[in-house]
């Protein structure tokens, strides 16, 4: 495997369980890191078994540190927490129907039950020539449990309420 390194001064984005880090000298992949090793092999093993349906960006690696690539300021901090290396996907303009779409096709495909589904964890990848909406936030918080943070029992944009006040998918 090639020695990958963080871009230590290019994006980075912060979720809420992990960040999400450029990898220098690519523009296609990542690496997500975790708080800790136990995160982060429960979030690759659902990536894992989301993108062999295509439903999640490809896992590159197994779980792992990384070192930083040298700053422009000279400041190198120590290496990663726990992660992996994985395809990107983009974000775009994600419809209702596509959320429940892609929740309904995790369910039917893995039986987990996607339950953080707002346009945030969703993004495009491609795949045979057409962009194919897919998860990308495979922590415990987007699988674990038996219904959402307010008490649903199925995931997916259901009703006015959630689209209005809890769902950030209506935002768009």
């Amino acid at each position: 495997m090639a020695k990958y390194l963080i871009d230590n001064d290019s994006w980075f984005k912060e979720g809420g369980c992990c960040q999400l880090y450029p990898i220098a000298k690519y523009n296609n992949i990542g690496f997500k890191e975790f708080s800790s090793k136990q995160k982060a092999s429960y979030a690759r093993n659902i990536q894992l078994k989301l993108s062999k349906f295509n439903l999640a960006p490809k896992v590159l690696s197994k779980i792992r540190k990384l070192r930083y690539s040298k700053s422009i300021c000279g400041w190198v901090p120590e290496s990663s927490n726990w992660g992996y290396i994985t395809e990107l996907g983009k974000h775009g303009k994600v419809s209702y129907s596509q959320v429940q779409d892609l929740v309904d096709n995790i369910f039917k495909t893995t039986k987990l039950k996607f339950w953080d589904c707002h346009y945030s964890n969703i993004a495009y990848i491609k795949r045979n020539g057409k962009l194919k909406a897919v998860c990308i936030d495979t922590g415990k918080e987007s699988f674990d449990g038996y219904c959402n943070a307010w008490g649903f029992s199925d995931p997916g944009p259901k009703c006015n309420y959630c689209y209005k006040f809890q769902c950030k998918c209506s935002e768009y």
